[in-house]
């Protein structure tokens, strides 16, 4: 979590910094002692974020061939790609601003030295005026500046697709995990039993792959024959208390004889409480719980 927070903190300073300074360098003749300053602090920015960025990524693959044999593996180094282009990016503007700096401290010089009485000489006053070093630093500075904030927002782009990726850790995981007699990663079956008013009966909860990530969850009632039985409503939700994560809701619809959903993400392994809220009739409902493993 403090990674997490730090990494986002960073890229928020960053971008948005990034993205204010680009405003202020094209509607006013910012101080180079300013934007100075603001690259300090990007600086510190990007050390924060590469060094949170490499554990974090390290977490999410598990293995250096998580990097090229998994979909979150792939989307990573097309982030490092775009990572390495937007530092690029940041180190010209730390090369244009330190011009600047330089150029304004010349002319600062430049016009603190008297001129000789009389002015300067004809042959240098009807000289034309030519770019100085500062203008040119600071439209050198615009540009690599526009091109860190469009490549910053690629990155972006690329982190929001990212996150809502399996890591490479938990699908290489998923990859060796058992199989059923069909050749499918064995599912979690869960069954609950449940007493309302004169109904009885048991839920079969079964959650694919019961593993860390995205989960489909099909939930059968079952009366006291063994029989299926439909009910009015059938809720569903996940609870890890051990990191105080939850409840989530399953958000089960009926399915026609049985209640499921294609998406449930369960972001972290151990052991979770499994809530199930059946009603019987319109006025009968019964909640019932009871722990099953997820595993990495």
């Amino acid at each position: 979590m403090l990674s997490s927070v730090l990494h986002l903190l960073a890229m928020a300073v960053w971008l948005g910094g990034l993205t204010a300074l680009l405003v202020l360098l094209q509607r006013t003749d910012l101080p180079a002692a300013a934007v100075a300053r603001f690259s300090r602090i990007a600086f510190a920015s990007v050390a924060v974020l590469v060094g949170t960025g490499v554990y974090q990524s390290w977490r999410g693959l598990g293995s250096w061939s998580a990097l090229t044999g998994t979909t979150y593996g792939r989307l990573l180094l097309v982030k490092l790609a775009a990572v390495v282009l937007l530092l690029t990016a940041a180190g010209l503007s730390r090369r244009w601003t330190a011009r600047l700096v330089t150029a304004d401290a010349e002319t600062a010089v430049r016009e603190r030295v008297p001129e000789p009485v009389g002015g300067p000489p004809a042959s240098v006053a009807e000289e034309p005026a030519v770019p100085t070093a500062g203008g040119t630093s600071r439209r050198n500075l615009r540009r690599s500046v526009l091109a860190e904030v469009a490549v910053g927002v690629v990155v972006l782009v690329i982190t929001t697709v990212l996150s809502s990726t399996l890591p490479g850790r938990a699908a290489a995981e998923a990859a060796q995990a058992p199989v059923t007699a069909g050749g499918l990663p064995a599912a979690s079956v869960t069954t609950i039993p449940f007493e309302v008013g004169r109904a009885r009966g048991k839920v079969q909860i079964t959650l694919d792959p019961g593993r860390v990530g995205d989960n489909t969850v099909q939930a059968v009632v079952f009366g006291p024959d063994g029989g299926i039985v439909t009910v009015p409503e059938l809720r569903l939700s996940l609870t890890l208390p051990a990191q105080r994560i939850g409840p989530l809701d399953a958000k089960l619809t009926d399915q026609g004889g049985y209640w499921g959903t294609d998406s449930v993400t369960l972001p972290i392994a151990g052991t979770w409480t499994m809530k199930a809220t059946i009603r019987t009739s319109e006025i009968d409902q019964v909640s019932v719980t009871k722990s099953v493993r997820i595993s990495a």
